[in-house]
């Protein structure tokens, strides 16, 4: 007879060889050998659970953001780091209700991710996300610890014309369904609008995803981080990398970047993977803003 400890080895066992050798090589054949590890680890505590992971989106080859079934309509999960004790759970809305804010997109599960593995979230008493969408970052960064996230966006206009439809709402439901409504606020803040910004220089923390496409965003974006960094703090924005073509209408993060002080600027070229094939090119834009006693 089998006692439960044996049996327990085994299942754990068969978890890791499935990670290692079936999941992570069929998606990811670059992953190193103790994310694979991580991932088998991942699955084995799913099949415990009854969840079903449907994809994997993989960070720098290196990092894993597992994505799984859910049984609510219109609701996804992730599990974006080992170090996330709970799924984060997020609500998508109709694209009438929300437009572009109405879904998860590939490059806030990168920052995502970065937030939850790294401290830099935890250490923040302020965090502002600029065109938060659904709101996956700043739920990411109240998880992580920080004392207190806005959560801010366009409150869009349905196409019937009928004024706010609920993507702020939505942002505040999503922090609900994860425990940290506390901790976060969500609210409407227009880039183009400075009448509806928060205090100057009040966060030490400002995030963003996926910020800009539009040329005429830009400097509108850029004037906002001005206004909300507090000195010693940190701007952490990650897009698409796109290449300038003579006559393309498109802008991308290096836009950003050039409009700020050259010297406390930092680009980094990151990847998401989702299949062997479809992989995303990411930039991620990290502005480090000198504290008052460097400035002077």
């Amino acid at each position: 007879m089998w006692d439960c400890g044996r049996f327990a080895t085994l299942f754990y066992a068969t978890g890791y060889v499935v990670g290692m050798f079936v999941v992570v090589p069929s998606f990811y054949p670059s992953a190193p050998l103790l994310h694979s590890l991580w991932v088998g680890r991942a699955l084995l505590a799913d099949m415990t659970a009854s969840l079903v992971p449907n994809a994997f989106y993989c960070i720098n080859d290196s990092q894993c953001v597992v994505e799984y079934d859910t049984t609510e309509e219109g609701e996804r999960a992730f599990s974006l780091s080992a170090r996330q004790n709970a799924l984060l759970r997020i609500r998508e809305i109709d694209f009438s209700k929300g437009r572009l804010g109405s879904t998860v997109w590939p490059s806030s599960l990168a920052l995502g991710q970065w937030l939850v593995d790294s401290s830099e979230a935890a250490s923040a008493e302020l965090v502002l996300e600029l065109g938060c969408g659904v709101g996956l970052v700043s739920v990411a960064a109240a998880l992580s610890g920080a004392k207190h996230v806005f959560a801010t966006d366009l409150q869009a206009e349905s196409e019937a014309g009928e004024g706010p439809d609920g993507l702020i709402e939505n942002v505040r439901h999503n922090a609900h369904i994860n425990g940290v409504a506390a901790r976060v606020t969500a609210r409407p803040l227009d880039w183009h609008l400075e009448s509806s910004y928060l205090a100057p220089c009040s966060c030490d923390l400002v995030v963003g995803s996926d910020l800009v496409y539009y040329p005429e965003n830009v400097e509108p974006l850029v004037h906002a981080l001005k206004h909300h960094l507090a000195p010693g703090g940190t701007a952490l924005l990650i897009g698409p990398r796109r290449a300038h073509a003579a006559g393309a209408r498109s802008a991308s993060i290096c836009d950003v970047a050039a409009l700020l002080p050259t010297e406390q600027v930092r680009l980094a070229n990151w990847t998401l993977r989702q299949t062997r094939t479809e992989v995303l090119e990411l930039q991620l834009l990290r502005w480090s803003r000198p504290s008052l006693e460097d400035a002077v």
